[in-house]
């Protein structure tokens, strides 16, 4: 057994799309994600120090998946920092919305782990309309933003027939 089997801190992504003239809705991502050497360093310095960057948005990016293949994942490395291919110019309260839900963490329970949530919705009026998403992360407030978690996935192309809604949990 090593230090990573007893590591609590972990995350998991949901992803799913509404069909907005049918309302059907598509899971889309179900899996784990990376909590990747920088958050957990954040996060660790925030013990000692006291002081942490909060996880303030979410990015979008287009290179988590080997060119040319929109199911061939490419496998997030724990020391990246950002995404491969960052789509700029995104506007939070527009393009997406991020709200944060952290009622779980005040939880005193031996059978109920601290959370937290962030839930996003893209609707279908976005920037993001025709674009072949396949990676997203968590980012803190640090300039340059940088990633707390990331998560990596087969492509999704974003249209106005539908919105999207992500539930990020991270478990301590």
């Amino acid at each position: 057994m090593n230090l990573a089997d007893k590591q609590n801190l972990r995350g998991e992504v949901i992803v799913t799309s509404k069909d907005i003239l049918t309302g059907k809705v598509e899971v889309l991502v179900e899996d784990k994600n990376l909590i990747v050497l920088n958050g957990r360093n954040f996060i660790a310095n925030s013990l000692i120090a006291g002081v942490c960057p909060i996880i303030n948005t979410l990015a979008f990016g287009t290179g988590g998946t080997v060119s040319g293949s929109t199911s061939q994942v490419i496998a997030i490395q724990p020391t990246q920092t950002t995404l491969i291919a960052p789509i700029p110019n995104l506007i939070m309260g527009t393009d997406f919305i991020f709200t944060i839900d952290n009622s779980a963490i005040n939880t005193i329970s031996a059978s109920v782990s601290p959370k937290i949530v962030y839930t996003v919705l893209v609707p279908e009026t976005s920037a993001l309309n025709g674009l072949g998403i396949n990676e997203m992360a968590l980012m803190f407030n640090t300039s340059p933003a940088t990633a707390f978690s990331i998560k990596n996935f087969s492509t999704i192309t974003k249209s106005t027939s539908i919105a999207v809604s992500i539930a990020w949990t991270i478990y301590f």
